[in-house]
């Protein structure tokens, strides 16, 4: 990913050659399963130096059986264009559910797998049906139902049953923790095929709607003019930044077929996922796989980790807290990490400051890989308009795997992100770390 010194107000620090890395301590948990898929993907999770968190890897977006995936890898093929110049999906001709998915997802040495079905697919189609909109209800439910039996029977792994939000021309987004389908779909009775009605492309409605149940979201593979709120693409309402904790930044094929973990294709939306910060939205970066096919997780090495505090279990209520939180991060590699802190609070945090900042950035691979270059991007999200104007880093030293860069930014609402390119080129994204400075007189 190249970028230029500025770019929708973001100022870039650049610093190469930061140090190697070192093989990280593991934790693993007590079952037999997880044992036997971490020897299978050598994919163990790490401990962060200095703070009581372990880190799991998942993947956020992906498709079963329920809406236009789980297509067996033989038969497996991007759909064509239809006369509206859209993918011609059809809903439930996979092979696979959710139940497989899960299992599939465990033995490929996944922590996390989110299966996020398109909410207008629940009724069997994707256009207008003749079904009884209990058919689509009933989906959704024996959905939820699937991944909280897997979750019973495999301690130390999290099925999250989800679904996708919206149509690509305005955008999609996973909602998370929904007890029921959010649609716009009626059928020709003129019944919901669903539990909540939401307009399609009324993003302030359901922002409005998931703040009062309280469930989170994931902006997926962010376009151009798209999440339009008054007819602003990204559009940001209080709701939304509440509720919208993650974003895509990079993700690998949607339909590829690989199940070797050696899909090189890769879609980047880091440019959409600054837009996201500087409109003001308080989004972590993920790196997801949105399989149609049946292979999650092993089509590419690509992950989204979660920092989960140490001695709590692995279940759906610490991922959900760790997503709330922002302590997240993107990954091309799944045996690394990257953490980002700054003055002692940890990346995903919002704290005022006074005086110096110093940005810490540590990095762990199982593989040795070593860092080329640490990239730290810096915004005010109050000028998303207006050309970011450089940060000066002060005093810089490298120390090990650790960057340490200490500064004092100028007054006002800030955001700070870091980029690890390792030396096999594959490339690491922090969460943010938001400040407000304030004088120091």
């Amino acid at each position: 990913m190249s970028r230029n010194n500025t770019l929708l107000g973001l100022t870039l620090l650049v610093v190469s050659g930061a140090g190697d890395a070192e093989p990280a301590g593991s934790a693993t948990q007590p079952t037999l399963q997880r044992a036997a898929a971490e020897a299978a993907a050598g994919a163990a999770s790490h401990s962060v130096d200095g703070y009581d968190y372990l880190v799991y890897y998942a993947n956020l977006h992906s498709h079963t059986n329920h809406s236009d995936g789980g297509l067996a890898i033989e038969r497996c093929r991007r759909p064509s264009l239809g006369p509206d110049g859209r993918l011609q999906e059809i809903a439930q001709r996979g092979d696979s559910g959710p139940a497989e998915a899960y299992r599939y997802a465990l033995a490929q040495g996944l922590d996390v797998l989110v299966t996020s079905e398109h909410n207008h697919m629940f009724d069997g189609s994707s256009a207008l049906a003749d079904v009884p909109a209990r058919d689509a209800k009933d989906r959704f439910a024996e959905g939820l139902r699937q991944a909280q039996a897997f979750n019973s029977d495999h301690p130390g792994f999290v099925a999250i049953y989800a679904q996708e939000w919206g149509r690509s021309a305005g955008g999609h987004l996973n909602i998370l923790g929904a007890d029921g389908i959010v649609t716009w779909e009626r059928n020709r009775a003129n019944a919901l095929l669903g539990t909540y009605p939401v307009d399609v492309g009324d993003y302030a409605s359901l922002y409005s709607l998931m703040r009062e149940k309280g469930w989170l979201g994931q902006f997926n593979h962010p376009d151009r003019k798209q999440f339009k709120v008054n007819g602003v693409s990204y559009g940001y309402t209080p709701d939304g930044d509440e509720v919208m904790a993650l974003a895509e930044v990079i993700n690998s094929d949607a339909w590829s077929s690989n199940v070797t973990e050696g899909e090189s294709k890769r879609v980047d939306y880091g440019g959409r996922f600054d837009t996201l910060l500087m409109r003001g939205f308080h989004v972590a970066p993920t790196s997801n796989q949105d399989n149609h096919c049946a292979n999650w997780g092993s089509s590419a090495p690509n992950r989204t980790g979660l920092l989960i505090p140490a001695g709590q279990p692995l279940n759906q209520a610490t991922v959900f807290d760790a997503i709330r939180a922002r302590r997240v991060f993107a990954t091309e590699d799944k045996h690394a990490l990257v953490v980002l802190r700054a003055n002692g609070h940890m990346m995903g945090e919002r704290f005022s400051n006074r005086g110096a900042l110093t940005l810490s950035v540590e990095h762990r691979s199982r593989r040795n890989r070593a860092v080329d270059k640490v990239t730290i991007y810096e915004g005010e999200p109050d000028i998303a308009a207006k050309p970011g104007r450089p940060v000066k880093p002060g005093k810089l030293r490298v120390v090990g795997k650790q960057l340490h860069l200490t500064f004092t930014p100028t007054s006002g609402r800030h955001f700070y992100y870091a980029v690890v390119v390792q030396d096999d080129k594959t490339r690491l994204w922090s969460a943010p770390i938001w400040i407000e400075q304030h004088a120091d007189y």
